[in-house]
């Protein structure tokens, strides 16, 4: 790979970066003497082309151009100035991205590194509530019955942060699918697990099984669960989780607001706004300022942040 490209690498998968910025300290050489420098208050705007990247220097013809990552990488000529000094200034750009200016190994490293991140924050946005909960459960156990879809979903999220995307991912691929229906049955009130006993629910003397002393209570049930008692156990279980399960009334989501369908709110999401309660403690500027941060968009036809905001306080009065 040539010595004479700067690839930058996204830590967050898929992105676009604006083409405009917001005002800020902008420090470039003189043009009377290039060992000195100079610094600016401005908004930075990138066109191809030009020779400035300051909007009042640009020619009346300039086309500001967005600046989108193949995939989750981004390759630059060295010689191509206001491309990386625009990319050098940009807020969102600092704090979402490597710049690697002698690729090699290192980079395929970063880029593995970098796709598996994406595929566990992928992982935890798109999964359904109970699929979440199955994760959830699987790494921290009994302290996950009785938790809120959004409270695992903002724990999956510290988790991720705090430990490898490689975990996250075992969490919802490489489990055990007895310990999956085990957990699924448990979110689903199906079952209930108590004092050293797996119950059905609401049913304190109709035990289920009985988790011997120093064993693991989720593997023991596993095991039961592909004897011949627990076969049968295990065929009733299936029957009531997939058959009899009524979803009880829910709190207001998301897309329950006029205006914001799956994308928005996968958006949303991802700068930390994962329920009604979430977005009715924001504020226009707010939003915007971390849209900004990520480098993201909000697109919609219907956009209207006041109107959003104002509905998610009236869901939850």
């Amino acid at each position: 790979m040539s010595e004479n490209v700067i690839t930058y690498v996204s830590k967050k998968g898929n992105v676009t970066i604006p083409a405009q910025t917001e005002p800020l300290d902008y420090t470039r050489p003189t043009k009377n003497d290039p060992t000195k420098t100079e610094t600016i208050r401005t908004r930075l705007r990138y066109c191809e082309g030009e020779q400035s990247l300051i909007p009042s220097e640009q020619s009346v013809h300039a086309k500001p151009k967005p600046i989108r990552f193949n995939g989750i990488s981004l390759r630059a000529d060295k010689s191509d100035y206001l491309l990386n000094d625009y990319l050098k200034h940009t807020p969102s750009f600092l704090s979402g991205f490597i710049s690697i200016h002698n690729p090699s190994k290192l980079v395929n490293d970063k880029v593995n590194e970098r796709i598996k991140f994406h595929e566990a924050e992928k992982l935890i946005v798109e999964a359904n509530e109970v699929s979440r909960f199955v994760a959830y459960f699987v790494e921290v156990g009994k302290k996950a019955v009785g938790k809120s879809a959004d409270y695992i979903q903002q724990e999956l999220f510290k988790l991720l942060d705090d430990s490898t995307p490689e975990k996250i991912i075992s969490l919802f691929k490489d489990v055990n699918t007895d310990i999956e229906l085990t957990a699924s049955a448990i979110y689903r009130e199906v079952i209930q697990y108590e004092g050293g006993k797996y119950i059905w629910y609401g049913q304190k003397h109709n035990v289920i099984f009985e988790v011997p002393k120093g064993k693991d209570y989720t593997e023991a049930f596993a095991e039961f669960l592909n004897t011949n008692e627990g076969k049968v156990v295990k065929k009733e279980i299936v029957l009531k989780v997939n058959k009899e399960f009524v979803p009880q009334k829910q709190a207001p989501i998301l897309t329950n607001i006029s205006g914001i369908g799956d994308g928005v709110k996968k958006t949303l999401n991802a700068i930390g706004i994962l329920s009604v309660s979430d977005l009715a403690n924001e504020t226009e500027e707010s939003i915007n300022t971390k849209l900004t941060n990520r480098a993201l968009q909000i697109k919609s036809p219907n956009l209207n942040l006041g109107q959003w905001i104002a509905d998610a306080k009236t869901m939850l009065e």
